[in-house]
């Protein structure tokens, strides 16, 4: 006996569709990351500069990350521990990007640029938020929670723009 099927059809969203190829993902996270985590960077030189003080910044955060240093004061800028984190850096923001791109992939659409934007930057956001509370309490408080909001903004944009370019058919 044969019933008729009870299978509803869901219909597909409107947004672009995505290169297949996991290496082109692979490719564009990488990439995506690795302006993203530039361009954050350079967001902070240039307020590093206006302090009067250039790359205090990463040399602060470098040596809280890398050395176990006090989250609550500034130190010495220190060079090695500057290149040392840029490295951290850029690895986490490239990172990001990718796991993006290839959720993207997997999805197999890409939403509209606001909103990738959103998620980007909010997922940057959180997990600063997150590693500094469980390992460098009072980091965040130091830096000033509004300057890295607004540079991980400016990365979440920069990335969403181009894993859009990067992933579209």
């Amino acid at each position: 006996m044969n019933r008729p099927s009870r299978a509803v059809a869901i219909p597909l969203p409107t947004s672009r569709p995505l290169a297949p190829a996991t290496a082109d993902a692979l490719a564009a996270g990488v990439f995506a990351g690795a302006v993203g985590a530039s361009l954050f960077a350079l967001f902070f030189l240039v307020l590093d500069l206006l302090r009067g003080e250039a790359l205090a910044t990463p040399s602060l955060v470098g040596a809280v990350v890398l050395q176990g240093a006090s989250a609550l004061q500034w130190a010495p800028v220190d060079l090695g521990i500057v290149g040392a984190y840029s490295l951290v850096h850029a690895f986490l923001f490239a990172s990001c990007a990718t796991l993006a791109a290839l959720a993207l992939v997997r999805m197999r659409t890409i939403p509209d640029l606001p909103v990738l934007a959103l998620v980007l930057a909010l997922g940057l956001e959180g997990s600063f938020l997150a590693t500094t509370g469980l390992l460098a309490p009072g980091l965040g408080a130091t830096i000033g929670h509004g300057v890295v909001l607004a540079g991980n903004a400016v990365a979440g944009i920069t990335m969403a723009v181009i894993l859009r370019r990067e992933l579209a058919l």
